[in-house]
């Protein structure tokens, strides 16, 4: 795989692992990290990100999530 792909997968999975902590379907919790910009920051931050553990980044998502106006976590 390269680059884009594995930042792809990661994302995908991101967004799984962020649907099933905060009991939304894929789309929800799609749409609520795309309004509130935490796929730009998971996107922009893979590299550092990937190196977390998955509640880690999830956690991230949820705080930067909360930082730009969002209600879950």
């Amino acid at each position: 795989m390269n680059n884009k792909e594995n930042r792809i997968e990661y994302i995908v999975w991101l967004i799984s692992e962020f649907a099933s902590r905060y009991k939304m379907s894929l789309t929800q919790a799609y749409k609520y990290l795309n309004n509130h910009e935490a796929i730009t920051f998971a996107d922009n931050n893979y590299n550092v990100m990937h190196t977390f553990s998955l509640d880690s980044a999830v956690d991230d998502l949820a705080n930067f999530c909360k930082r730009n106006g969002g209600q879950v976590g």
